[in-house]
């Protein structure tokens, strides 16, 4: 086994990418911040871990960690900058690439947020 991390703070960045043939186990944290503000009205953001590779266990896409903010439309809050901030870590994560490409582990992220994915683990052979 080897040691297998990563970050990203960039929309469509990666991760981490598991070799092809190998399995990764380990845990993934996303820590996310979005901003009120008077001008913009009430915002939604969910930023997201995802799987990005063919035939992958689990599937292409598959959102592997994620966080919901939101922050008010107008009022006081919305006047002051009232920034939503939201920290997930999801332990026990497995995912495997196989044997004819590897698989990765992207960060997406609206540009209205500041984000930071983090991923730390192992990989192994099948």
């Amino acid at each position: 086994m080897s040691i297998l991390s990563g970050s990203s703070t960039t929309d469509q960045g990666t991760v981490i990418t598991v070799p092809a043939g190998k399995w990764w186990r380990g845990s993934i944290s996303i820590s996310s911040s979005l901003a009120a503000s008077a001008n913009v009205g009430a915002q939604q953001a969910t930023p997201t871990v995802t799987i990005q590779g063919t035939n992958s266990d689990p599937v292409n896409g598959s959102v592997m960690a994620g966080v919901s903010l939101s922050t008010p439309a107008v009022g006081l809050l919305a006047l002051l900058g009232v920034t939503s901030n939201q920290t997930v870590c999801q332990a026990g994560v497995a995912l495997q690439a196989p044997p004819g490409n590897p698989v990765t582990l992207r960060l997406n992220t609206p540009s209205s947020t500041v984000t930071l994915a983090v991923a730390h683990g192992e990989v192994s052979d099948f």
